[in-house]
């Protein structure tokens, strides 16, 4: 293996570990926390959560591969996955690039171009969120009463970017930012510009991840025994995740995501209680997804 094809697996490999050395330590952190409200819990419930959240964060890295095909790179499902998944980790690692790293770099290791990598890793993330927006304000719509008690300057600012996202979508926008990427970086990059309807397409397929997500949370709600509709946790989830992603400096949008979530359900101590037991869960999906996507693609290359 040459130096050039050893450095991808360095840094991917590294970003990994560091983002998993800090997920321990964020469980530390909280331990109390977490016992105690893990000693309330039904486990049934929440492992049913854990599954359903899995899924759902996959049908997000699946969006990401049908973006780097499509943009000029091949990638697949297993090997795919396991980079947004390792990737993921790297969110919690101080300094909120990480995860773009830790995806482009993983990317860049199974053969795909770094511009196509790390521009791909970008627009999964924005495509993925917007997509998030879209879901809180679908649930809005459903439900006018999932509103009561939320902050209202919160909900509307997050629900405000899902048409906005998708404007942003646009190939004469993308294309600038293309454009403005190559003068920054003052090479030729190849960059392909997905057409609008290619990247409406790549949203709407993200939100059945968000209805995954949403419904894991839910599920925890049930398992701590709150009494919480399935629409308004939903909104809550939509408008907590959001919110965490847009405050990239904050490794995985710890504190901000709880801050939202209690912002849009209301003040009450079982809010605070699920936010918390959401957040390990999420933690574990990142973790069991990583760890399965990585045994799932080197069985792959093992075949004959």
């Amino acid at each position: 293996m040459t130096a050039r094809r050893r450095i991808p697996r360095i840094i991917g490999g590294l970003v990994g570990l560091l983002g998993l050395a800090f997920v321990v330590r964020l469980v530390w952190r909280f331990r109390e926390d977490l016992v105690d409200t893990l000693s309330r819990a039904q486990p049934a419930w929440l492992l049913v959560a854990l599954v359903v959240g899995v899924c759902g964060m996959s049908v997000i890295g699946l969006a990401w591969r049908t973006l780097v095909q499509r943009m000029g790179g091949d990638i697949g499902r297993a090997s795919a996955l396991r980079a947004y998944f390792v990737g993921q980790l790297g969110k919690y690692v101080p300094g909120g690039v990480w995860a773009v790293v830790g995806r482009g770099e993983w990317a860049r290791r199974e053969g795909v171009p770094g511009t196509v990598a790390y521009a791909s890793t970008m627009l999964s993330m924005i495509t993925a969120y917007v997509a998030g927006s879209l879901v809180a304000g679908l649930a809005l719509l459903a439900d006018g009463g999932a509103l009561d008690g939320a902050n209202p300057w919160l909900v509307a600012g997050v629900v405000s970017l899902g048409p906005l996202g998708l404007l942003g979508l646009h190939p004469r926008l993308l294309g600038w930012g293309a454009d403005l990427a190559r003068r920054m970086s003052k090479r030729e990059l190849q960059l392909e510009v997905l057409p609008w309807p290619q990247a409406l397409g790549v949203v709407g397929r993200q939100l059945l991840a968000w209805v995954g997500i949403g419904g894991a949370t839910w599920l925890v709600t049930i398992g701590l025994g709150a009494d919480l509709s399935l629409v308004r946790v939903l909104l809550a989830t939509c408008v907590s995740w959001v919110a965490g992603f847009l405050f990239l400096p904050v490794p995985g949008g710890i504190g901000i995501r709880e801050a939202a979530f209690v912002g849009v359900l209301g003040q009450d101590p079982v809010v605070a209680t699920v936010a918390l037991a959401a957040r390990l869960l999420f933690i574990i999906v990142d973790v069991t997804g990583a760890g399965s996507a990585t045994l799932a693609a080197s069985r792959t290359r093992t075949l004959p």
